[in-house]
């Protein structure tokens, strides 16, 4: 059974995505928040590093845009498959406190199965991606390291 869910925020806009998707502010309109739903179509190859402690693998994941206009409905722009991405990351645990770094995120296709906004290009959409994981890994790093998880040393009175 796949793993989907939607990632709803105003932070993400046409103007935001335009670099990964050409066309959708001009389309939609600048500043138009822009809803995602997420559908994880496999994991695989899944490996640990002993040598520096990365778990990787490579995921295949469906990912469908939603520009929300204020007072209108949303609207399918573009759906995509990222298909063999490679990622990795590592888990440090410090005193049953758990935190995690991003090693790395590289897609190696790009398929497009809906395109409202007209002419995507799956490998410059690929390029710009993985362009941008460049730029965005550190500052994701930077904000996972804000966000620990405690695990508790006792779960209840006999344990």
């Amino acid at each position: 059974m796949p793993l989907e869910g939607w990632y709803n925020s105003t932070s993400v806009t046409t103007d935001t995505l335009n670099t990964l998707l050409p066309g959708i502010k001009t389309k939609y309109g600048a500043g138009v928040p822009v809803y995602m739903l997420f559908n994880v179509q496999s994991i695989a190859d899944i490996t640990v590093a002993e040598k520096n402690q990365v778990l990787g693998g490579e995921i295949t994941l469906d990912i469908s845009f939603y520009p929300t206009p204020t007072g209108g409905a949303s609207e399918l722009a573009a759906s995509l498959t990222l298909k063999d991405t490679k990622f990795g990351f590592t888990v440090l645990v410090d005193n049953m406190t758990l935190s995690m770094h991003v090693d790395h995120l590289n897609v190696n296709k790009i398929v497009v199965n809906t395109d409202n906004i007209g002419g995507l290009k799956p490998f410059l959409m690929k390029t710009a991606f993985n362009t941008a994981m460049l730029v965005a890994i550190p500052i994701a790093n930077g904000v996972l390291a804000n966000h620990t998880l405690t695990i508790p040393d006792h779960l209840t009175q006999f344990f």
